[in-house]
């Protein structure tokens, strides 16, 4: 009776005719789709926050033209954001803080922040709003700010 041929495994060590993965290569893998997913999330979480506040100071955008279309028929800047029928990108949160005759000062934030992440505006005269962390404006009226 002939006995049979070992079985010769090739340059990668695989036996010729076997399917799958070693658990080696499986570890391997799994240890680099881990250390991908660590390089990528923080950067992911950057870019989502700069989208966030990136949102906040389009919705001033928005709220400066609407102010001033509010002031060319009542003389003054509007506090209530129902009065200029004027509606927030969905997830921000627009506080007007001040509005007079001379100008109007606004803080935003965004719900997917964090509470003391967000962005301050003000116009003319109005007196500077500090920023959601406590922190007091640097920049000049019509600048928006945002913490970091």
């Amino acid at each position: 009776m002939k006995a049979k041929p070992a079985r010769t495994r090739n340059r990668l060590g695989r036996v010729p005719g076997r399917k799958g993965l070693t658990l080696v290569e499986l570890l391997l893998v799994t240890v680099f789709v881990g250390i991908l997913a660590a390089v990528a999330l923080p950067r992911l979480d950057s870019a989502r926050r700069r989208a966030h506040l990136s949102s906040i100071t389009q919705d001033f955008r928005n709220l400066g033209a609407a102010q001033e279309r509010y002031y060319q028929l009542n003389f003054s800047y509007a506090v209530n954001l129902a009065d200029i029928d004027f509606q927030t990108t969905p997830g921000v949160q627009l506080n007007v803080t001040e509005a007079t005759p001379a100008g109007w000062a606004a803080v935003g934030t965004h719900e997917a922040l964090e509470a003391r992440m967000g962005c301050a505006i003000y116009i003319g005269n109005a007196a500077a709003p500090a920023l959601p962390n406590g922190q007091p404006l640097t920049v000049n009226p019509g600048t928006p700010e945002c913490t970091q």
